[in-house]
């Protein structure tokens, strides 16, 4: 589960998981696309782990962790 980041102390309430995937985006500097993201990890491009990195990205959108300005790529909220 991922809290919403208004209601959570901070990074350290996420999965590790979830962790790694905000240290990355932050360590990018600019917008990651969620195919890019998969290379950085390390997990495979296959479309379902992409899928799956999407599903994991845009969660942590909705709730505040991440900001998806143009669709499909995702920054540090500002």
């Amino acid at each position: 589960m991922v809290p919403y980041r208004k209601d959570a102390a901070g990074p350290r309430d996420l999965s590790a998981e979830y962790q790694r995937v905000l240290q990355e985006v932050a360590a990018a500097g600019g917008p990651v696309r969620c195919k890019q993201m998969c290379e950085r990890l390390g997990i495979g491009t296959e479309p379902r782990k992409v899928e799956a990195m999407r599903a994991r990205m845009k969660r942590l959108a909705d709730r505040g962790w991440l900001r998806e300005g143009a669709p499909g790529l995702f920054t540090m909220p500002g």
